[in-house]
Parts: structure tokens; sequence; C-alpha cells
């Protein structure tokens, strides 16, 4: 993907997130996706930064946050987006991506119940007054052990470790395997993004994340043989005091 970056942008108290599991999806040829993705990404005003494209994965660093298509053998594709403009945000680059390939059955892993029956995702709550879980999650930090899929925004962190941003790059790398590839940027007086792939004994695992100093929130997603562990390091460094969104899949 060429460099295709948009105005400064600022985020929004909510954002959209999506995460499906496709099955069936047979045949596929991966060559002419980053043109695809392009395309359907800039239809959409997102800005393009940076991207990471291998035989069997796609990864684009957004101005907006990520988008990831990950081919994990045997007809199943794992499909991620996060948006920081606002609900609903992925919706049509997901369809569009679910259009291509043509997927015989798909299961959406961070499914909310208050969408309808023909939306897909979930909303973000980047600050606690968006927050519909307000105190579900604020006397346990602690996440769930051995998920392979895990989002979650930390809140109640000082807005100056969210933006050093040398130190959180340190720990989002001691959280991947060695060898991985991966895409940092740093959007000044804003927040900054990292994506990170790599093999963990064979397993494709990734790490993405947002920092948010404004609503001194981040958001860390992980996908691999055990997510929590991947996202330990920025929690240790940050210190959060709760939790204002969490989703987990087996």
């Amino acid at each position: 993907m060429t460099k295709n970056s948009q105005t400064t942008h600022i985020s929004n108290s909510v954002g959209n997130e999506v995460a499906l599991l496709m099955h069936g999806v047979n045949g596929y040829d991966f060559s002419g996706t980053g043109k695809f993705l392009r395309e359907h990404l800039r239809n959409e005003r997102f800005g393009i930064e940076a991207s990471v494209k291998e035989d069997d994965k796609l990864m684009a660093l957004l101005s907006e946050s990520h988008a990831a298509l990950i081919n994990l053998g045997d007809g199943n594709f794992y499909w991620s987006m996060y948006s920081c403009r606002g609900p609903r945000d992925a919706k049509k680059v997901t369809d569009a991506v679910v259009r291509k390939l043509n997927p015989s059955s798909y299961d959406d892993l961070i499914e909310e119940e208050s969408l309808r029956e023909d939306e897909i995702g979930s909303r973000v709550p980047l600050t606690i007054k968006a927050s519909k879980r307000l105190g579900m999650f604020q006397k346990a930090l602690r996440l769930p052990e051995k998920r392979r899929v895990i989002s979650v925004v930390y809140g109640g962190m000082d807005p100056a470790r969210l933006m050093h941003t040398f130190e959180l790059e340190n720990r989002f790398r001691a959280a991947m395997p060695s060898g991985s590839k991966d895409l940092p940027m740093v959007f000044p007086g804003m927040g900054y993004t990292y994506l990170g792939v790599g093999k963990d004994s064979g397993e494709t695992s990734a790490l993405w994340s947002h920092s948010y100093p404004e609503h001194d929130a981040i958001y860390v997603g992980a996908v691999g043989k055990d997510a929590k562990k991947m996202i330990e390091p920025v929690r240790e460094y940050l210190g959060p005091k709760e939790i204002r969104y969490l989703q987990t899949s087996d």
C-alpha cells in the first residue's frame, strides 16, 4: 500500500470495532488484496499510513487505527478493523471484504447485544461517560485467561505516559514473538498507534493499539495463543485504574 494519510484526525468518544472469523474460504488468491483493500479504505476516507503485506496476511496502519486480514489456513480467515471516528465506521469496508472472500459462514467474535441483527461489530467507548459498562470491570483489571482474541480499552492513566512513545514502543515489542514485523506511528499531540504481527510456535500473533491522551485511554487488541500475555507489558507500564471496554473470544 502507498501512503495516503488524510488530514489531522481528532478521535470521537466512541469508536467501532469488528472482528470476524470467516470459514470455507477456498481457493482465494491473496495477490490482489492490497489494491482491493486500499481502494475501499480510500473510498471511506481512511488515512493509510503504512502496511505489512505477505502471502498470508495484510495489515494496514491507519490514521484512524488499523485494518488486518490474516489467513489462518484450512479456509479460515481472520478480519479485524478498528476505527476511532465513530460508531459503525468500519461497516462498509467489512461488508466489502466479506463479499470478496465469500465465506460459507463466519463468526462475529465481538458481537454487541444492542446492534440490529443485520449489523456486525461493537461500539468502543473511549470515555467513561460514553460507557454503558460503567463499573462492570472497575474492580477486576485482570483479563480472562487463555483467550485467543482480546480487545480492551484501559482508562484512568497519566496522559504523559500515553505520549511517551519510546517507552510504549518498547512494551509493545516486548510482547511480540522474536522476528515480528511492526509498524509504529506517532501522531503529535494526538496519540500513538502500533501494529505488529509475528509467529508464535507456528501460529500467527498480532497486536494493535492506539492511545488517546485526550481521553486518558488506550485501546489494545491482541490475537494469539495467549492474547492476555501480549497485552500485559502495556498494562504493567501504564497502570490503568479501570477497564472501559472488554471483548474476548476463544
